[in-house]
């Protein structure tokens, strides 16, 4: 952590969760006529960090704290999923609390587009997108066609359970620094301040949004279709997806501002949490937009026996806020740009002479992938408040690459994991190596890295060399 931050901090231990996932698959009917299965999961976490370090403790305020500590919810924290599932002849029928896996990159989301992610307790490199996605109630449809190329037909409806992705709370792992968004790095017990003073705008922005965010409605619907097929070798799909940003922009600029300088000048003075002052009407909004994509997936033997994957999206009226010299944080319109997202992923098992064959690797080659992904905003003008999309101030393309790689040792009892990327137009960058151990048995597992960010450092977000972090999990599954 920085310097400005240790202050909200007595030691370095900043993140200490238990947790638990339960997963249960129950067939109901299961003959030559139909066949019919519920599946259910809940998860529930416990955060524990806080009870170590007064300071953060302190630091963090409510309701911050609460869905820090504990689920709140149990729709929205507790219940992953829950539908039933009836197939007969070449239908099936999904009905309920689902997650849908639509891509098949490391770090990059370009047709997984589905389900929003939550990125509370994590992001993706330390948890994996299926731990951060938000279950969402719809139904969903196969028909398996006789059609050449075995053409299988999907189609999703959510009838309004729209949700948002979640950030992180004010001064958490690894959510925004505190220094950055509080007036003069305020801290609980620093004189001349009233004690909501300790809360940054941020945490307040953050309650808003929420207050704003219109949830289950019928007009939040979202829909799309999959068609997927295998010709000439190459496993491929067409997608269509047509659904509200699973993010916000500011829609009322005057209140954005009067909200802002209230968030930051007035607990200092009067002690008032600006949601407290009142005369706020709705600021923030999510818009909705049209998506066409695809993947195409060949094993190519001719080429080193690699496999490539090519994903796409062209995301129509994305909508984003203009900002002033581009500063989303500074918005003064809304504007709709058409946006093409492509992920080219090559993946290659590496037999290693000296080592493959060896005692330590048992025969297990080291599989690795290498991921390019490039973004482009078309129309795009220099006020476009990019920002949210990995873009550089100003930039109307942005891309990144990504590897990662795997080695089974020791008959799958230690595996070896790296996985990094690096933003070309930031030049942020992440490497994650870590390390799993398989105790004897069946059930226990032990995981444990060392999480390293780089690049330019943004005082608004944990993300720089000042925010390393080693890790460890211990895992019972069953």
């Amino acid at each position: 952590m920085t310097s400005r931050d240790k202050k909200y901090h007595d030691n370095n231990l900043v993140f200490l969760q238990t947790s638990g996932l339960l997963e249960a698959l129950y067939t109901v009917k299961d003959d030559d006529d139909m066949t019919i299965r519920l599946f259910g999961g809940v998860k529930y976490w416990w955060q524990k960090a806080q009870y170590f370090d007064d300071q953060m403790d302190r630091s963090i305020r409510e309701p911050d704290m609460r869905s820090w500590k504990g689920p709140r919810d149990f729709d929205d924290d507790i219940l992953t999923e829950a539908y039933a599932s009836i197939e007969k002849g070449p239908f099936e029928v999904r009905i309920g609390k689902q997650i849908v896996v639509w891509g098949s990159l490391d770090l990059a989301q370009v047709t997984d587009v589905v389900n929003p992610p939550d990125f509370r307790r994590g992001y993706p490199g330390i948890n994996t997108w299926e731990e951060i996605k938000q279950g969402s109630w719809m139904i969903r449809a196969f028909y398996q066609s006789e059609l050449p190329g075995d053409l299988l037909f999907e189609v999703i409806f959510n009838p309004g359970d729209y949700k948002q992705i979640k950030l992180a709370q004010e001064a958490t792992w690894p959510g925004t620094s505190p220094y950055g968004v509080r007036r003069a790095g305020a801290n609980f017990g620093d004189p001349g301040y009233a004690e909501e003073a300790y809360r940054g705008i941020y945490s307040y922005s953050r309650e808003k949004w929420t207050r704003d965010f219109e949830g289950q409605n019928t007009s939040n619907w979202e829909g799309g279709f999959r068609i997927r097929g295998f010709t000439y070798g190459i496993d491929w799909t067409l997608i269509y997806w047509n659904s509200l940003q699973d993010g916000f922009i500011v829609t009322d600029f005057d209140e954005f501002f009067n909200f802002y300088n209230r968030g930051w000048y007035g607990p200092s003075i009067n002690g008032k949490r600006p949601l407290d002052q009142g005369g706020f009407s709705k600021i923030w909004e999510s818009k909705r937009y049209e998506m066409i994509g695809g993947t195409l997936e060949r094993y190519c033997p001719e080429v080193w026996d690699t496999v490539w994957i090519l994903e796409w999206a062209l995301d129509f009226g994305h909508p984003i806020n203009k900002g002033l010299d581009g500063n989303a944080e500074q918005p003064i319109s809304v504007t709709e740009r058409n946006i093409l997202d492509l992920g080219l992923k090559v993946q290659k098992a590496i037999n290693i002479p000296w080592f493959t064959q060896s005692f330590i690797a048992t025969g297990r080659m080291l599989d690795v992938a290498i991921t390019y992904q490039w973004d482009k905003v078309f129309s795009s003008s220099s006020d476009d408040g990019l920002g949210t999309r990995w873009h550089g101030r100003g930039d109307s393309v942005a891309d990144n690459i990504t590897l990662w790689f795997k080695q089974d040792t020791f008959h799958n009892k230690i595996v070896i994991v790296f996985i990094g990327n690096y933003y070309f137009g930031t030049g942020r960058w992440q490497a994650i190596p870590s390390l799993g151990y398989s105790l004897p048995g069946k059930h226990w597992r032990i995981e444990g890295g060392y999480a390293m960010y780089g690049g330019k450092h943004d005082e608004f977000i944990n993300y720089s060399s000042h925010n390393d972090s080693a890790f460890m999990r211990i895992r019972y599954e069953f």
